[in-house]
């Protein structure tokens, strides 16, 4: 997927957030942390829900859409090979 697609992708994923996501996102945002958290963060192909690039920590919380566990595994390998 090119760039500007991905960026597409994620600013419609931060406006159809789950309610699980805000709530995480709100937590997150108030518990001042000394590292800053993206929403719906593009890396490489994919966006992970959360992402602290300066730990290289990425948290997908997974739901219904995420119902198939061999799409999790390769989301899971392609997220560990960028670190």
């Amino acid at each position: 997927m090119p760039p500007r697609d991905r960026t597409i992708t994620a600013r419609r994923l931060r406006r159809e957030a789950t309610q699980v996501e805000w709530r995480l996102w709100n937590a997150l945002r108030q518990n001042k942390l000394p590292w800053k958290f993206r929403r719906q963060h593009p890396i490489g192909r994919r966006v992970a829900d959360f992402a602290c690039p300066a730990r290289k920590l990425a948290i997908e919380l997974d739901g219904g859409q995420h119902a198939d566990s061999r799409s999790d595994d390769l989301r899971t390998e392609e997220l560990a090979r960028h670190g």
